[in-house]
């Protein structure tokens, strides 16, 4: 039998015990971050009210209100604020924000949202929409949220190219699914 010396089997013992203590931090972060995520589906219906900047045609503000039903949250309230820029006469980049209010009003989930909104080449009312979004906090519960999403759907124009009251461009409604996961 071989004779090793102190320095081999301290270096031995030393390299397996951190091969273990690695292994359980590895596996005790993994764990973590499992019980701290959460996945989600949801589905809306919103209507909106878009406006035109004066100075540039390019540019509509709206803001768009609804419910949503999240498999996680329950039924909740949803507020965008967005602003759509004509890139060409059927692409718009839209950006902006969403807040998302739990059904007793107790906690708020706040996103940036960016994407894009193509008009339908069958029928100029309907505008199909696609959004990323990046979940940042939030109060309440919600206070320290983040995560990511994508919402899907589209939107239509119910007054597009009617008489306005004063400053409103276009008003609409809109249906969307989300699928994402908050941590």
């Amino acid at each position: 039998m071989k004779r090793y010396s102190l320095f081999k089997v301290l270096g031995l013992t030393l390299g397996c015990a951190a091969l273990v203590l690695g292994g359980l931090s590895v596996n005790a972060a993994k764990s973590a971050a499992k019980t701290t995520t959460t996945e989600f589906t949801a589905n809306a219906g919103t209507t909106f009210v878009m406006t035109q900047t004066p100075t540039n045609a390019s540019l509509f503000p709206h803001t768009v209100d609804g419910v949503a039903q999240f498999s996680n949250l329950g039924n909740c309230t949803v507020h965008f604020n967005l602003l759509s820029t004509a890139m060409s006469a059927t692409l718009f980049e839209i950006e902006g924000t969403l807040a998302i209010t739990n059904g007793t009003g107790a906690a708020t989930l706040k996103a940036d949202v960016a994407g894009v909104g193509i008009i339908d080449p069958a029928n100029a009312n309907f505008i199909n929409i696609h959004y990323e979004v990046a979940f940042a906090g939030g109060t309440g519960a919600y206070a320290n949220a983040t995560g990511l999403a994508e919402l899907d759907g589209f939107a239509f124009f119910t007054t597009n190219g009617l008489v306005q009251p004063a400053g409103i461009y276009a008003t609409g409604k809109a249906t969307w699914t989300m699928k994402g996961q908050v941590n």
